[in-house]
């Protein structure tokens, strides 16, 4: 009687030990994962924040083509993108993005200028770079106007101003430089090419485009350099 007795009380703490010690593994695999815990909610705004992020890429990218917003066309001009902006060109944006370097033969220059090739053998080739002060976050090669005499290199700079070179008066002058910042223009973010149709006659420009999709037509900016007036 007395053995069972005893027994009788060990069995109480050891059920008690027992049971806690369950509990003690059982958290320890909660915490560890391998028993399954309900998902947690950040991962859900993550990917909210993600189908956002794709929903405001898409709204910039809808107004690209609304040629309705060139906010100075004159007149009834109507614009068609034509997409044949690049020409031959030597201009390369360093790494730093404040240099840029280019390669200038000015025998070459001439002749495309005065419309005459020379028997010249082996052209001199100067090598100039222009400094910025700030980063130069793309570079843009397109034209104004109806002859080469608009051809234009955009230099979209980090604040979101433009400054250019007009490369035919460039070359005339022998001053590869930038000619300072286009006015009007804030806040910019892309360029495009197009066709004008401005009543019975036409010519090309380059569309410079803000962050609100508003588009500025470039050609009446810069009318020390174009050949339409």
């Amino acid at each position: 009687m007395i053995e069972e007795k005893k027994k009788n009380k060990l069995v109480g703490p050891f059920i008690i030990v027992l049971l806690l010690l369950l509990g003690s593994i059982g958290f320890i695999l909660y915490d560890k994962g391998i028993i399954l815990k309900q998902k947690e909610e950040p991962k859900t705004e993550k990917k909210e924040v993600k189908k956002e992020e794709k929903k405001e890429e898409k709204e910039t990218l809808d107004f690209v083509t609304d040629l309705s917003k060139v906010s100075n066309k004159r007149g009834e001009n109507t614009y068609v993108l034509d997409g044949s902006d690049g020409f031959d060109n030597f201009y390369q944006l360093d790494k730093d993005q404040k240099t840029v370097k280019c390669q200038i033969s000015w025998d070459r220059m001439n002749e495309a200028i005065n419309g005459q090739k020379s028997n010249t053998v082996g052209y001199k080739v100067e090598d100039i770079e222009i400094t910025f002060e700030q980063k130069v976050n793309e570079m843009y090669f397109g034209g104004t106007g109806q002859s080469i005499s608009g051809d234009l290199v955009l230099f979209l700079m980090e604040d979101g101003t433009v400054e250019y070179i007009p490369t035919y008066y460039a070359a005339k002058a022998k001053e590869i430089k930038s000619y300072g910042k286009i006015p009007e223009l804030e806040n910019i973010i892309k360029f495009y090419s197009a066709g004008v149709r401005a009543g019975q006659f036409g010519y090309h420009t380059v569309l410079a485009q803000d962050n609100t999709g508003k588009l500025y037509d470039l050609e009446p900016l810069i009318k020390e350099f174009n050949s339409t007036e």
